[in-house]
């Protein structure tokens, strides 16, 4: 009695040879004498083509598995499935992919989770399963197994999700960092400059890469590469300055939208409260003679002030101007010229500026109006002031000169009292007051004493004769004669008459008379 070889089996008695012994189909095996082969099914993991003599007659290969017995074909053995793997040939079960890699359908050797990703997770089926690098991190190798393992980006960089290097650049993993703030290492955001500060350029590290806002500006702490904004207008911002109203512009000093500093008002104009954007302009009346002036002066006495505003547009330097020699000014606030009086009559005003008359008009000399001398040296072409005139005298005080009497004159100026006057000459008459000089001759006929105020003063008597500019009457000579009054000559004696002692009479006798 032989045995059925393995691989095949007999169900039925009396067999009588090797070729009544029946294979075994595919799925199963048989040792040597097998009466049947339900019993012995191919193991899990392998698979038994026809007349298998073992149940691990061919393994699954690597990649697949087979979970359960009977496997009767290479098509039996399932390829591995996603997220585990199937290492060895023979695989019951697949084991789980690990941490930090992914495996695809059929996996023999796990992938390793890619650069710029992690996974703690098992049983990863692709790489999409893999969680990128967290912000502010970058994973530089394959395979990490969490987020631990991932290094922080470089200062000067941030990084945003799925870094590969500590310092990206291609704007989707992360980028340089930009200005206006800064980045720390490990950054997943840009960090604002703190208030006071900004910073124009990229790449910043830390807050000390931000620098001071530009005076003139505000930095309120944000990321902009640029200050946040101009200092408002009646305020002031130094470098650094936090606010748009910094400082406020004081009381005499103005600020203009983007000031780095208070302005002082400058002289003829004034600011009266805090936060001036410009100053006041000194009104006609009033006068700012200094800076940082808080409220306008009255103009001051002795002058008058135009206002600011006019004196600039005419290219004048601004100022209170003085009233001009020969006037005065005794109150404030005054506007023009036209506010200035001339100086009264008998004074003087010989400054600028005055605020009264500054003295009294010497004698010898008038000032009726506006005299700039106490002794005007020069007469003025109005006669307002000047030296006292020919013909007149001046008292102390005088405004105008006092004529010499009519029968005096005076050919000389500056005279002081009536003293002064000449009594006219004898033969001459000054008929008029103020003369500078006698009227004329006496008339014929009549002689003029000293003082005389007529050309016909006094008449010249009979037996006598005045020729013109007599100073007195002369009696006609002998031989000649006046029976008349008021001759200028003597009638020469005729023949048969005698003439002395200005009387006619007839020639005596015992005489000739030719």
């Amino acid at each position: 009695m032989t045995l059925c070889p393995a691989g095949t089996y007999n169900p039925i008695l009396a067999r009588k040879s090797l070729t009544d012994c029946l294979d075994v189909p595919a799925g199963f095996y048989t040792n040597a004498g097998a009466s049947e082969y339900l019993s012995t099914p191919c193991a899990a993991g392998y698979y038994c083509l026809g007349k298998s003599t073992t149940a691990t007659e061919w393994p699954c290969p690597p990649g697949t598995f087979r979970g359960i017995t009977g496997g009767s074909k290479p098509e039996d053995c399932a390829i591995c499935k996603s997220g585990f793997l199937c290492a060895s040939e023979a695989t019951v079960t697949p084991a789980d992919c690990g941490a930090g890699h992914y495996c695809p359908l059929g996996t023999v050797i796990p992938e390793l989770c890619p650069i710029g990703t992690y996974s703690a997770n098992l049983n990863n089926a692709d790489s999409r399963s893999c969680d990128k690098c967290p912000t502010g991190y970058y994973c530089g190798s394959k395979g990490i197994v969490s987020a631990a393992g991932a290094t922080m980006c470089d200062a000067g960089f941030y990084c945003i999700e799925g870094a590969i290097r500590p310092d990206p650049t291609d704007g989707i993993t992360g980028k340089i960092c930009p200005a206006g703030g800064f980045c720390l290492q490990g950054a997943t955001s840009v960090s604002p400059c703190p208030i006071g500060t900004y910073n124009p350029a990229e790449g910043a590290k830390n807050s000390s890469f931000c620098i001071s806002c530009l005076p003139g500006k505000y930095c309120s702490g944000s990321a902009s590469p640029t200050p946040t904004g101009d200092c408002l207008a009646g305020y002031y911002c130094p470098a650094g300055s936090t606010s748009d109203k910094q400082m406020n512009a004081t009381a005499g000093y103005y600020a203009p939208t983007g000031s780095d500093f208070q302005a002082p008002c400058p002289r003829g104009t004034y600011s009266t409260a805090n936060n001036s954007v410009v100053c006041i302009s000194c009104a006609a009346g009033e006068y700012c003679p200094t800076e940082l002036m808080t409220a306008a002066d009255p103009c001051p006495i002795g002058h008058y002030c135009e206002g600011y505003d006019a004196q600039i547009s005419a290219g004048k330097y601004y100022e209170a101007t003085p009233c001009p020699v020969g006037t005065f000014n005794a109150f404030p606030s005054k506007t023009s010229l036209a506010d200035c009086l001339p100086c009264t009559a008998g004074k003087y005003c010989d400054e600028k500026g005055l605020s009264a008359e500054k003295g009294d008009c010497e004698a010898g000399f008038y000032c009726l109006s506006g005299s700039p001398f106490s002794n005007p040296a020069f007469d003025d072409a109005s006669n307002n002031y000047g030296r006292c005139p020919q013909g007149s005298y001046c008292a102390a005080i005088t405004s105008v000169p006092t004529q010499c009497l009519a029968g005096t004159y005076s050919g000389m100026t500056k005279l002081v009292d009536n003293t002064n006057c000449k009594p006219c000459e004898p033969g001459y008459y000054c008929d008029v007051a103020g003369l500078a000089a006698p009227t004329g001759q006496c008339a014929p006929g009549y002689f003029c004493a000293v003082g005389s105020i007529s050309a016909q003063q006094a008449d010249c008597t009979a037996t006598n004769y005045c020729p013109q500019g007599s100073p007195n009457e002369e009696r006609c000579p002998i031989g000649f004669y006046n029976t008349q009054p008021r001759q200028g000559s003597c009638i020469e004696c005729e023949a048969g008459s005698t003439c002395f002692d200005g009387q006619k009479a007839l020639c005596p006798k015992g005489f000739y008379c030719p």
